[in-house]
């Protein structure tokens, strides 16, 4: 038994590690993938010296070189579990030189919890979790290795570790300092007043780079703050586990006078001290789960062109405009557009295209707007949002570069095109298809030849704006009239005019088109539309496409839809289940906000 007690420790560990793997890449998958697209990490010295040559920046640069491999599954959910188990080692290290009770080894967990906790929130960096394992290390090193030294030596140690920490990871060196005056007040408390002076300089160094402008207030500059968004003003809940770290050395130090428990008592003890963390490890977790977490698994499937796992996807839900959106760009991609429109809950033209405030900066929408935009052939909009989401974000969105690449090259814009190529090729998972665009450099036969980029070329028009100047359908029209082979955009059109129950543009748009090349087939589900707008008028229906097999079917709708409000009976539940899926149904019983 004294061989496991001995043991113990390394063996928690490293079931810690499977376990926190596990549970990470079940609770937060979705939120390393998001990670990964905020932040473009080059293999470029004077990016690297950009990022190296700050204060924190060895962390900024360490937690960017991870997170970059975050794409890969189970690499994001890996490094996050090994960095943590090693953070909670780091602090069983130092803090047994108080007290050696193996059974309070689970608690050196508690502070690693609320910074995995803190990773829910994706306006916290990666830097954070880094940096507090950078802490926990000098704490470690301090620890074991300097109360050897005597007296100024061990100043001297502590104030060069704190300073040191200070340019390498930035405010996590107070949460050092501070542990390591409690370190000593718990092991020579005679002496302990001397270390305050790790403390006061790295206080100092905070007011020194607040001076500077390198940091907006001492709130960045010396608290988790730092690790935070910095226009905005995280809750104390981030503090939490720089507190607990503080908190946990001093029940082992209160603890200290313990007796000497046998093995299996000892062994018992850990056992189910880390049983309780691991239950409330799920418990916080389920609560702090963030709102955006559908968001991020769609905006996932999108970057992969997995439009398939959109559509099995149970996030998208009607009273969320922003996630129809994903699911009508796969239903696009997948040329189902139309014929499977109301297999979803649709709710209005908006549940196609958000319309945001010009003025919007929000990366979650401009990014999904890029895309869209990029989609239905406005090119320019598309170009505006995706430089609005790059230069958004603070550290790049690497889609949206590539997003960038794509319509310089449409718009033959080839020098700046070739500045964001060359931007991509500097990074480990972009470099090989930045590479692949330099065949479309300067050579507009190339990119006319090419299925994606010369469609979207031939649908430009003179008038390609940057935003919806005059409504996303008439910019839809301008790409039709330019390019009338774009299907996609025709798509777009014909069910925008349906989800907004336009009568009047609906009659237009087949009077206009029907027979052409834009509309050679009206699609039965548009027939449906002609067909209910114009009840009164089956010639005119008939003469603009509407097949004999809709007007039958629309008279059965219309005979139910009768019998149903003659009866007093819901017609909206009678006749759900055969024409739930119908335009019919769609335009009689849903309301448009």
């Amino acid at each position: 038994m004294r061989t496991i007690e001995k043991y113990l420790p390394l063996s928690i560990g490293l079931l810690a590690v499977f376990l926190l793997w596990f549970y990470l890449e079940k609770a937060q998958e979705f939120l390393f993938y998001y990670r990964e697209q905020v932040q473009i990490f080059r293999f470029d010295s004077s990016f690297i010296y950009d990022r190296f040559f700050v204060v924190g920046g060895f962390s900024l640069c360490l937690s960017q070189f991870f997170v970059q491999f975050f794409c890969v599954p189970l690499i994001g959910s890996l490094i996050t579990a090994v960095c943590s188990v090693a953070s909670a080692a780091f602090l069983w290290l130092a803090f047994r030189k108080i007290n050696r009770h193996v059974c309070l080894f689970a608690l050196c967990f508690l502070p690693v919890l609320f910074q995995i906790n803190a990773l829910y929130d994706f306006y916290y960096s990666y830097q954070g979790l880094v940096s507090f394992c950078l802490a926990s290390l000098f704490i470690y090193v301090y620890a074991v290795f300097v109360p050897t030294l005597k007296g100024i030596y061990r100043l001297l140690w502590g104030s060069m570790l704190s300073v040191v920490l200070f340019v390498l990871a930035g405010a996590a060196a107070l949460l050092s300092a501070v542990a390591i005056f409690f370190f000593e007040l718990s092991t020579d408390y005679k002496r302990a007043h001397y270390q305050l002076l790790p403390v006061v300089l790295v206080l100092l160094s905070g007011f020194y780079i607040v001076a500077r402008g390198d940091a907006a207030s001492l709130r960045l500059a010396l608290l988790n703050d730092a690790y935070y968004e910095p226009i905005l003003r995280p809750t104390k809940f981030f503090l939490t586990s720089w507190i607990l770290v503080v908190l946990v050395m001093l029940v082992f130090f209160a603890l200290k006078r313990l007796p000497v428990f046998k093995p299996s008592v000892s062994v018992g003890c850990a056992l189910v001290l880390f049983a309780g963390i691991c239950w409330y490890c799920l418990y916080s977790g389920e609560r702090n789960s963030s709102k955006a977490y559908g968001l991020f698994e769609l905006q996932h499937y999108v970057v992969t062109e997995d439009w398939d796992r959109i559509l099995q996807s149970k996030v998208v839900r009607a009273d969320n405009y922003l996630l129809l959106n994903y699911a009508n760009l796969a239903l696009s991609h997948r040329g189902r557009l139309i014929s499977n429109l109301f297999d979803y809950p649709q709710r209005g033209p908006m549940s196609l295209l958000v319309q945001g405030n010009s003025n919007d900066q929000i990366p979650e929408l401009t990014t999904i707007l890029a895309d869209l935009y990029y989609r239905v052939g406005s090119i320019g909009a598309a170009q505006s949002k995706a430089f609005d989401s790059n230069v958004g974000i603070r550290y790049g969105n690497p889609s949206m570069v590539k997003l960038l690449v794509k319509t310089n090259l449409i718009f033959g814009a080839y020098a700046v095109a070739e500045k964001y190529i060359s931007l991509l090729e500097k990074t480990w998972r972009y470099a090989d298809w930045a590479r692949a665009q330099r065949r479309f450099l300067y050579d507009d036969e190339a990119v006319a030849s090419d299925q994606e980029l010369g469609t979207k070329r031939k649908g430009l028009t003179r008038q390609d704006h940057f935003a919806f100047l005059y409504g996303p359908y008439a910019d839809m029209l301008n790409t039709l009239e330019a390019n009338p082979a774009d299907t996609v955009a025709r798509d777009y059109a014909l069910a925008f005019l349906m989800l907004a129950k336009d009568r009047k543009n609906v009659n237009r748009f087949v009077e206009r088109y029907a027979g052409t090349e834009i509309l050679k087939t009206v699609p039965p589900l548009f027939q449906q539309a002609v067909m209910i707008m114009n009840e009164n008028d089956p010639a005119y229906c008939r003469r603009y496409g509407v097949s004999e097999n809709v007007v039958e079917s629309y008279g059965d709708f219309r005979r139910k839809y009768l019998s149903a409000i003659e009866n007093r009976r819901s017609a909206a539940a009678d006749l759900l289940g055969e024409y739930g899926k119908s335009y019919w149904y769609y335009f009689l019983f849903k309301n448009i906000p």
